[in-house]
């Protein structure tokens, strides 16, 4: 017998495969010809006030260490402060797999506290990092596994399965012709 365990509904087991997956889970099922969303310039409208924006798209090398290889596309919401007294905040979504434009994108996104008063005297830039959020190529990971009832979870049970998963991730990514080891933060 097993039940069903949703990644986003536990948060410690999280935190305990967080340094394993987080290496092969920087985030969707997308590919690498996938239709970019519209640059330019628009009226950001939150719940709580609107701004003035700009969507970018910004071609980057896939590795470092070869500009002329291969390139992916990184995403941004540009939000314009009311004066800029201060160089640009970047937001950089929690994660793994986090979309930093997603935060201001979605359907009753609002501000928090902190980027209102930091709008005041700058720009704020929320960013999807490589293979995250709107970039391209998307990756993303099984988010749920099968545990078994008896014996109870446990902590090494939890490691043995998010390594499996991390794992299997992976090997699914390496066989669609993707190059993990551009994908940290290094």
């Amino acid at each position: 017998m097993a039940f069903r365990v949703r990644w986003s509904d536990l948060k410690w087991i999280r935190s305990v495969c967080a340094v394993i997956v987080a290496f092969f889970a920087v985030a969707s099922c997308a590919n690498w010809s996938q239709e970019p969303a519209r640059d330019g310039p628009f009226e950001l409208e939150l719940t709580d006030g609107t701004w003035s924006a700009e969507r970018i798209s910004l071609q980057v090398p896939l590795r470092h260490d070869d500009p002329e290889g291969h390139k992916i596309l990184i995403r941004l919401v540009w939000v314009f402060g009311k004066e800029r007294k201060l160089a640009p905040f970047f937001f950089l979504a929690g994660g793994p797999g986090g979309s930093g434009t997603g935060k201001v994108l979605r359907k009753n996104a609002q501000l928090t506290p902190l980027e209102k008063l930091i709008l005041n005297y700058a720009d704020i830039i929320f960013i999807d990092q490589r293979g995250t959020g709107a970039a391209i190529p998307r990756l993303i990971c099984k988010d749920d596994a099968q545990l078994p009832l008896v014996p109870a979870p446990n902590r090494d049970l939890m490691l043995a399965v998010g390594s499996r998963l991390a794992e299997d991730c992976a090997k699914l990514w390496r066989e669609r012709g993707i190059d993990l080891q551009a994908f940290n933060m290094a």
